[in-house]
């Protein structure tokens, strides 16, 4: 199974918002991709629609870009035993039916989402 990032959050009380345009090149406050390992990027040209359900949306070009099937991003900097928020947007801008993609999130060894559906999701 693949995995498909559009853009990475990570955030404590302690650190300030890290945020990485997943195969692109930055946008906004997003940064370029970084700290990564492995991995296939993409760019995509095809217009973003996004759900009612899709609260504050990052800008529409960072959905454009990827990273996808095996890789890890090792972010420096971050303190161990210390609570992290990881919020992450996923853009699905090949496949256009359910269960064409489903994917796995390994954070830390825990599988959050398991077998993620983005075209179900939305």
């Amino acid at each position: 199974m693949s995995v498909l990032f559009a853009a990475v959050f990570l955030s404590s009380a302690a650190t300030p918002q890290i945020r990485i345009d997943a195969g692109g090149v930055g946008s906004g406050a997003f940064l370029a991709d970084t700290d990564f390992s492995g991995g296939t990027v993409a760019t995509s040209t095809n217009a973003i629609a996004f759900p009612a359900a899709v609260l504050n949306p990052v800008p529409t070009e960072v959905y454009q870009t990827e990273r996808w099937s095996a890789f890890t991003y090792t972010v420096p900097g971050l303190i161990g035993g210390q609570a992290y928020t990881v919020r992450l947007h996923f853009a699905e801008v090949y496949w256009t039916a359910v269960g064409q993609r489903e994917l796995n999130v390994p954070i830390n060894g825990t599988q959050v989402p398991t077998n993620f559906d983005i075209v179900k999701a939305a």
